[in-house]
């Protein structure tokens, strides 16, 4: 079952009618709890790859999922049915963040990352089909939204804001052509990024030219370009700071490029993690 997803907002629509919720067709405390029981579990399931080397998405029914999800909204419940997928949207990619954040150096770092946007924009997709009703219906006429754009964001505030300030230090190497491992594996994040959303060029507009070819620039651009200027303008001052870590955490075992350069990494992403986004 494949839903097209857009990002473009439109406004409500009338077109759609919702069971008020005192009606006798309304959805039982006990027949939601089943239903959503099913449905938070193939969720987390989505986010995180790791669960899905035991748990294959294809095990379960897509289908069977959409028709739950399809009576509970119908049935009056679609607005808690929304909260609860963006609360454990949001409690999964904290703690994938927090596995992200623990990382040991910068090999380490990068695989992380890769893996989780990568498998992000797959749970977009298949999430997008399995909750299209809701999305084709309330997320869209009463919040004037859809959920790409919720996971996105969710997914910008979480994962990415934390991640800034080492993303800044391994996009600049690769544009300064320094040797460094997993090279390819950079590009396909930068090409990842891009994909999921247009405004991930702040990060190092020249490198996405770079990397994408025949990439189209968004209208935004030049903003783009104004915030990561400003963004660098921060990575220089945290470079500033003395280069050995404050946190523990952040030690870097392994060296894939100098010593100074790792201690580099070390201090931006652990003096990031202090100051907050």
């Amino acid at each position: 079952m494949d839903v097209a997803m857009g990002d473009s907002e439109t406004k409500p629509s009338t077109e759609h009618r919702y069971v008020p919720k005192n009606s006798m067709n309304a959805v039982t405390i006990a027949d939601y709890t089943a239903v959503w029981e099913k449905v938070s579990f193939f969720v987390q399931l989505a986010l995180r790859a790791d669960l899905q080397v035991t748990h294959p998405l294809y095990l379960y029914s897509h289908e069977d999922l959409y028709r739950n999800i399809y009576w509970t909204c119908w049935r009056g419940s679609q607005g808690r049915l929304f909260g609860d997928l963006k609360n454990v949207i949001k409690e999964t990619l904290v703690s994938l963040n927090g596995q992200l954040q623990s990382s040991q150096n910068l090999d380490e770092f990068v695989m992380k990352f890769a893996a989780i946007l990568s498998n992000h924009l797959r749970a977009i997709d298949v999430l997008g089909s399995v909750f299209a009703y809701l999305d084709s219906t309330y997320i869209k006429d009463v919040h004037n939204d859809n959920l790409r754009h919720v996971m996105v964001e969710s997914f910008v505030q979480i994962i990415l804001k934390e991640s800034e300030m080492q993303l800044m230090y391994i996009f600049k190497k690769v544009i300064e052509n320094t040797p460094i491992a997993n090279a390819n594996k950079i590009k396909d994040i930068v090409r990842d990024l891009f994909k999921m959303s247009t405004d991930s060029l702040y990060l190092n507009p020249l490198l996405f030219q770079s990397v994408i070819s025949g990439i189209r620039l968004p209208p935004n651009f030049e903003d783009l370009r104004m915030k990561y200027m400003q963004l660098d303008t921060e990575y220089r001052l945290m470079r500033g700071y003395n280069d050995e870590p404050s946190d523990p955490k952040c030690s870097l075992s392994k060296r894939t490029v100098s010593a100074r350069d790792e201690d580099d990494y070390n201090a931006s992403s652990c003096k990031r993690r202090q100051i907050g986004p």
